[in-house]
């Protein structure tokens, strides 16, 4: 991308992060930030007009399973709706339906709520359950790095958020467009509805 992600701004003139966490603020009564250091996370929220709770990866290098597990040691509900920052565009509805799922699954103290996609289960945004940090642990002493890994592991239960119910809550499935470079960030802008603006 050539830039931080998080500071991307939207057509409205918010950063990425800036959104996500308005949106994260209407759906859960904490909200944290997961970032690689305290130096980076400072230079983040300098801009916010509110003050999340930052939480620093132990391992900065270990990849998004490795910030996962540090929010889940960290979180003190029974489960947390981890949402990516460069999916600003993500409706807090669609954030609810997670948590309701999990709330519903008969296994949700060791669940994880999560959608499908095309027909393939994503990570983000998605409701884990806290207990599920000693879990990551382990997956991190193994050597893995990816939140999917969490997600095929034996001893988490999926319950997956099917699409019909995703487009309930989102109809044109916006809450899920990420941008990884340039050109999606300014495909990302044109469905938020106006001209993208450079950060």
């Amino acid at each position: 991308m050539g830039q931080d992600k998080a500071l991307l701004r939207l057509p409205d003139g918010r950063t990425a992060l800036e959104a996500v966490i308005a949106v994260a603020r209407q759906a859960a009564a904490r909200v944290f930030l997961s970032v690689d250091s305290e130096e980076h996370g400072a230079c983040l929220c300098k801009s916010l007009p509110w003050q999340p709770t930052m939480i620093t990866d132990s391992a900065p290098d270990a990849g998004p399973l490795a910030a996962l597990a540090g929010s889940l040691h960290a979180a003190t509900a029974p489960a947390v709706l981890v949402l990516a920052v460069d999916t600003p565009l993500i409706l807090p509805d669609v954030l609810r339906l997670h948590y309701q799922e999990w709330l519903e699954a008969d296994h949700a103290p060791n669940g994880i709520a999560a959608p499908i996609i095309n027909g393939v289960v994503q990570p983000l945004p998605a409701c884990y359950a806290a207990r599920l940090a000693d879990i990551a642990d382990r997956l991190l002493a193994a050597g893995e790095r990816s939140l999917r890994a969490l997600l095929q592991c034996p001893d988490a239960h999926l319950s997956r958020v099917g699409e019909e119910a995703l487009r309930a809550a989102d109809p044109s499935l916006r809450s899920f467009v990420g941008a990884n470079t340039s050109a999606e960030w300014e495909a990302l802008c044109a469905q938020a509805g106006e001209p993208s603006l450079r950060a």
